[in-house]
């Protein structure tokens, strides 16, 4: 059975053979024989040796660079032995450590980097269309925010109804060609007929979600005609985004009863009620009412995270984030108002924990509305 020497012997030898040549082993020698030369060859190699020499003592070579085992012999090294060829590693091998290397770096990496890309941001207005687009990559570029899927928001003008549908389907078209859009559309609910057709052609076309905003678009949260054409939102499987900054007082208790109503639409209140949102924690009493509530309000904070954040109501805020449920809770950025990296660090600061951060930032989105990356 062939004899091996420890793995130190094997490296001394790699260092005499980087020394070279005889003028070496003649330094070596005149350094007091064998021993001596082990101890200062040690010592040079951790101190002097950089690859294209080896320090004995204080004399050092660097005219050989392809010494032979007979280097190591005339150097009078003790400690060497001829342990054959050098050890070969098979492609397959070195492609198995290659990615055991790769897993250990990924699993050492912390939560926070490895979600950064699954970001959803549910809450960006393209009011110019396809410009408006890009000047949001642009921004999400300038700032390094990786962004997995986003929303693209259209609200329609009461009585515009072709330039309402020219505006569907600009959105939609968009989409397909940029696949992390996704289109939220928009009908005016005082257009009657014509905007309940509309709706049942946005979701013949897929689209899952549209845009209400009752003080841009001017109309009552409590009229009819907003109640049916909610109604037919929820069977035709659409869900509706209102705004929920409560501009006016009552807004919140509006969209509670329009939600409590129509148990089958699923509501999005974006900005969770702005500096109002303590309302939303009667959501926590809501549910222990039998047959009362059914759990289909969701929330994006978009603007109002970025509000509260660091400031004196931001554990109130985080606490009706937890009454209301963490999984109905979205990240969105309300852009061009604000940015999505304002959002995120805003996110950022609140104390909830990192699986709480991950549902907000992408998994309640992107379950919502269906899974699609």
């Amino acid at each position: 059975m062939p004899r091996r020497t420890h793995w130190f012997k094997r490296e001394r030898i790699r260092d005499v053979k980087t020394a070279g040549c005889g003028q070496c082993a003649q330094a070596s020698r005149s350094a007091g024989g064998a021993r001596s030369t082990r101890r200062r060859a040690d010592a040079g190699r951790f101190a002097s040796h950089r690859g294209t020499g080896f320090a004995l003592g204080e004399k050092t070579c660097d005219m050989a660079r392809s010494p032979t085992r007979s280097h190591a012999r005339a150097a009078g090294f003790a400690g060497y032995q001829d342990i054959g060829p050098p050890l070969r590693i098979s492609d397959e091998a070195r492609s198995m450590i290659k990615h055991a290397i790769l897993g250990l770096m990924l699993f050492c990496l912390s939560p926070l980097a490895l979600a950064q890309d699954e970001v959803f941001d549910v809450h960006v207005h393209l009011w110019h269309g396809e410009k408006s687009l890009k000047e949001y990559y642009a921004q999400l570029e300038a700032e390094h925010q990786p962004v997995a899927r986003h929303s693209g928001i259209y609200m329609a003008i009461k009585g515009e109804t072709q330039e309402n549908r020219r505006k569907n389907d600009e959105l939609i078209a968009l989409s397909k060609r940029y696949p992390k859009l996704m289109p939220i559309a928009s009908v005016h609910p005082l257009d009657g007929q014509v905007a309940i057709d509309e709706l049942k052609r946005l979701a013949g076309l897929g689209v899952k979600a549209i845009k209400l905003h009752p003080h841009t678009q001017r109309f009552d949260i409590t009229d009819p005609q907003v109640r049916a054409l909610c109604k037919l939102a929820g069977e035709l499987g659409v869900a509706v985004l209102f705004d929920n900054f409560n501009i006016v007082p009552g807004d919140n208790q509006n969209l509670f009863n329009l939600a409590v109503g129509l148990p089958k639409t699923q509501f999005i209140f974006a900005h969770m009620g702005g500096l109002d949102f303590r309302f939303w924690n009667s959501l926590f009493l809501a549910r222990t009412a039998k047959d009362f509530f059914f759990d289909n309000i969701h929330f994006d904070i978009s603007a109002t995270v970025a509000l509260v954040a660091d400031s004196p109501v931001e554990p109130e805020f985080v606490w009706t984030i937890r009454n209301v449920g963490i999984d109905n809770v979205m990240l969105g950025s309300d852009y061009p108002q604000l940015s999505l990296k304002q959002a995120g660090d805003a996110l950022e600061k609140l104390d909830l924990s990192a699986e709480e951060k991950r549902k907000i930032r992408w998994g309640n989105a992107n379950k919502l509305f269906g899974g699609k990356r």
